[in-house]
């Protein structure tokens, strides 16, 4: 059978996602359980995939990883029994022996978080909105001289100050992100909000008009959020009642020391608890 599986992992802790040599990385630590567990015995032979490639320091609630079994049951306790205690498998569905996920993926939705320091909320809402669209980001992003790709389509962004936690969080939905595209828009969006750009001069920037006067760097990784990856059919999940408990057993003894907020623990358990319901049934 071929698997869907759902997974939350706290990316601080690792060399970043995707499997290197020699590198401790999320994706290698969920392919050595499944192989210990005897779900598969290659990632080639069955087909790994994995929804995105997080950089190291990004987190996620519901990254997505698809494999082909020859059980015909699934544990996912007994995969998670394996796994460190920053990351956790959740829920699962089946899927066509044909299905492809990378290919099948039609957006991924990022969160990004940072503490509020009085930034202008109105500015950076209506730089916000000049992101939305087809743009060529080649002075808000990382370029791969390998793979010099500078354009992309991004179908919503939004800025909101969460008062009770004192947050600013940023919504970012796109087919695809490039290279720290997200993390250096962050930082544009933050300079307009300190008028350190102007509104004109942040929509130069985005339409590659000219160079940016002062360098944009790229916001701490430790910010964002993988939230959801968008699929063409509505899969019904199934969510495991034991690995929510243990997302949220472990939010609650580490989610401070992200922003020393105890109200943020229960903002992001309200986003997983969200996309669960959206997603399946709980067991």
């Amino acid at each position: 059978m071929r698997l869907l599986v759902k997974v939350f992992y706290d990316g601080r802790y690792f060399e970043g996602y995707a499997r290197q040599p020699g590198k401790e990385t999320i994706e290698q630590h969920i392919i050595d359980a499944l192989i210990d567990c005897g779900y598969i015995r290659t990632a080639k032979e069955s087909r790994f995939q994995s929804a995105s490639r997080t950089d190291p320091g990004v987190s996620a609630i519901s990254q997505v990883i698809c494999f082909t079994t020859n059980r015909t049951t699934f544990y996912i306790m007994e995969v998670n029994d394996r796994l460190p205690p920053q990351i956790t498998l959740w829920s699962y569905t089946r899927v066509p022996q044909d299905f492809n996920l990378r290919r099948a993926i039609t957006y991924r939705f990022y969160k990004y978080f940072k503490k509020y320091e009085g930034e202008d909320i109105s500015s950076m809402s209506e730089a916000a909105r000049l992101l939305i669209g087809y743009h060529d980001f080649r002075y808000l992003c990382i370029v791969d001289k390998r793979k010099p790709v500078t354009k992309t389509k991004v179908y919503r962004v939004a800025v909101k100050h969460i008062r009770i936690l004192d947050l600013l969080v940023f919504d970012f939905v796109g087919r695809f992100f490039l290279n720290k595209m997200i993390r250096k828009c962050v930082s544009a969006l933050e300079m307009v909000g300190k008028h350190l750009l102007s509104i004109d001069e942040f929509r130069k920037v985005i339409d590659s008009e000219v160079r940016p006067k002062v360098s944009i760097p790229s916001a701490p990784a430790s910010g964002l959020v993988l939230v959801d990856i968008g699929l063409p059919i509505r899969f019904r999940f199934t969510i495991s009642r034991q690995a929510l408990k243990r997302i949220r057993r472990y939010l609650k003894t580490t989610v401070q020391e992200l922003w020393s907020c105890t109200s943020t623990l229960s903002y992001i358990y309200d986003m997983m608890l969200d996309v669960s319901s959206s997603v399946g049934h709980i067991y």
